[in-house]
């Protein structure tokens, strides 16, 4: 019999006899051999078990997370490519962002202010109401809610804005009302990109007065549109414009709001977003 001190010729020892020899009994020679697969069998039992249940697990765990894949596609309007989540298991409930109230305010007054800065009415009073100058007159309540004001660009924007309204293109405007050139605007879309909220500080008299200051938003906005224009009620041209709007105002007032800036720029994508927009047109 072998033994761990490797002394064969020690009959008489304490040391436990090293395996296979605590197994080798001469009279059953292949007993070492049955106690090896034996063993061999339960350690693999044991790894293919342990590997069961990884899988069972992993298998659990696929079909629980949810497929959310990320698309990247190009946005013609921004000129860029952007990313688009989706989500496989649920439609969406509506195809309308999520803005707050005094934000949809902004951007209703933003597009307003584009509508009636391009737009030529085949009403004389119309136009008038959008182009006039508002000194002398008076601001509704309403404020830019009110789409009838008088005098509309004139009161929500700078008074350097509109000078340049009326020497660059009020002249204009009127000789195509004259010629029987009309226009219309359609907006294609309108997102924020930039925007700030003060902090007024208040004196250590103001604070022991217990006086407030109001914060005052300013809020920067690209507005992607197309200007459609009529001769004798015939659409003559189409031009797909990008404008860059600022607008600043009293946010405890959402109703009267300023551009304080602006400018625009012809889209470089002109054909593909007319294509692109008369066919989703004519789908609707």
């Amino acid at each position: 019999m072998v033994y761990r001190n490797n002394n064969l010729k020690k009959e008489v020892s304490n040391e436990v006899p090293a395996y296979p020899f605590a197994v080798d009994v001469p009279s059953f020679p292949e007993r070492k051999y049955l106690v090896g697969i034996y063993r061999f069998a339960r350690i693999t039992y044991i790894a293919l078990f342990i590997a069961m249940i990884f899988c069972i697990i992993t298998i659990f765990r696929a079909f629980s997370l949810k497929v959310s894949p990320r698309f990247i596609k190009w946005n013609n309007l921004e000129n860029r490519f952007q990313y688009v989540n989706f989500s496989y298991d649920k439609k969406p409930s509506s195809p309308q962002k999520d803005i707050s109230f005094s934000e949809y305010l902004n951007e209703y007054f933003v597009t307003t202010y584009i509508s009636k800065k391009f737009s030529i009415s085949e009403n004389a009073i119309e136009n008038y109401n959008n182009w006039c100058n508002c000194n002398d007159k008076k601001a509704t309540k309403m404020g830019m809610l009110y789409l009838d004001q008088e005098c509309y660009l004139c009161f929500y924007s700078t008074s350097q804005i509109y000078s340049t309204f009326t020497n660059n293109l009020q002249n204009a405007y009127n000789t195509m009302f004259e010629t029987g050139i009309t226009r219309t605007v359609d907006i294609i879309d309108i997102n924020m990109i930039s925007g700030y909220n003060s902090d007024p500080t208040l004196s250590m008299i103001e604070w022991f007065l217990n006086k407030t200051k109001p914060i005052i938003i300013s809020r920067t906005y690209r507005v992607d549109f197309i200007v459609n224009e009529f001769k004798d009620k015939k659409l003559s041209s189409k031009d797909v414009l990008i404008a860059y709007i600022e607008i600043s105002g009293n946010k405890a007032i959402p109703q009267l709001r300023t551009v304080v800036s602006e400018s625009y720029m012809f889209n470089p994508n002109y054909d593909l977003i007319l294509k692109d927009y008369t066919e989703e047109a004519n789908a609707k």
